[in-house]
């Protein structure tokens, strides 16, 4: 659970008793391409390698935050619509340096009080509304199939898809 967290700690749970498990995550080509047609390819690339960074530095910072960013980038920007879009942490710095001068810089942010504003806020925020457009979609043709649903996700997309499963589940 350390290393996967509660989402693999359930699908582990799932596995072992032969329980079915989804993922509420919209499948990533499809998820890319709904974002490049609102933003830029190079901005979806930089945005999907600064998440995981932004979302993990609440654990804390790496020991090698450079080395850390290279691996995002190698592993989240390989996808058709994204790839080659930038190519190593020299891309992050300067895109970084051009959008928010001034400001501290991207190895030190943590996304547990939010994005920068800017694109990059827009960009975050129009994902997490394609994910719980998703998730809900998901939930919704689970429960009227007949099926049970035990969901992991963090508090912020429960919060914001708690009234529309009220509504479609009445």
């Amino acid at each position: 659970m350390e290393h996967y967290g509660e989402g693999g700690e359930t699908v582990r749970l799932a596995k072992k008793d032969r329980v079915p498990f989804y993922t509420w995550e919209p499948e990533k080509n499809a998820e890319i391409n709904l974002m490049t047609r609102k933003f830029t390819p190079r901005q979806v690339a930089i945005f999907y390698s600064l998440r995981p960074y932004f979302s993990n530095f609440r654990f804390g910072k790496p020991a090698n935050p450079d080395e850390k960013m290279q691996e995002y980038i190698n592993s989240r920007t390989n996808y058709d619509g994204i790839r080659a879009q930038i190519s190593d942490v020299a891309a992050i710095d300067s895109f970084w340096k051009a959008e928010f001068p001034g400001a501290k810089d991207w190895r030190d942010n943590s996304d547990e009080y939010g994005w920068p504003k800017g694109w990059l806020s827009e960009i975050f925020d129009y994902s997490n509304q394609a994910r719980d457009i998703h998730m809900c979609a998901a939930i919704i043709e689970t429960v009227r199939a007949g099926k049970k649903v035990f969901l992991t996700m963090g508090s912020s997309h429960a919060f914001r898809i708690e009234q529309t499963l009220k509504h479609a589940l009445k």
